[in-house]
């Protein structure tokens, strides 16, 4: 596994969260092509995306919880809705095992309260997904911002 806060312009590893595949792919390919230091790894379900961020290594700590200091990825990227959930549960949830690694709601289901609801659980940048352009162009400077900020706060944590 490569050290995440190794440098503020090392490729970035996504993980996507959605019960659409076929909206998953649009994504990734609109992402690489955006930019194409960017890679996405997409899985349908919150429960998916905990095993994801913690990892092949499955690292824990002495109480049997994920290590946080080095996830698998470096920003999740979540639509609204999801199976058994939907993107602000899912956020609080995550939030109370990794405080620090951006996620971003990229929605087209969302609203002033769903944005209002996000910001109270923490998110790092709020999408909503429009019509045929879908916002790409807004999704991946997020993504990059929020990758470099988590690796310089890694970095200056480990100095």
């Amino acid at each position: 596994m490569r050290d995440r806060a190794e440098s503020p312009v090392a490729p970035t590893d996504v993980l996507y969260v959605d019960s659409d595949a076929d909206f998953a792919q649009l994504v990734e390919r609109s992402l690489t092509r955006l930019d194409p230091t960017v890679s996405v790894t997409h899985v349908e379900s919150a429960a998916a995306a905990f095993a994801a961020v913690a990892g092949d290594d499955h690292v824990t700590d002495t109480d049997g919880r994920p290590r946080t200091d080095d996830p698998a990825v470096d920003c999740v990227v979540s639509a609204y809705t999801l199976k058994r959930t939907d993107a602000v549960g899912f956020l609080e949830e995550f939030r109370r095992t990794y405080a620090n690694l951006p996620f971003v709601l990229f929605t087209g289901a969302g609203s002033e309260a769903v944005a209002s609801d996000a910001i109270a659980a923490g998110v790092s940048a709020y999408v909503p997904g429009r019509g045929g352009g879908n916002n790409f162009h807004l999704l991946a400077p997020r993504i990059r911002a929020g990758a470099q900020g988590a690796r310089a706060k890694r970095r200056s944590a480990g100095a």
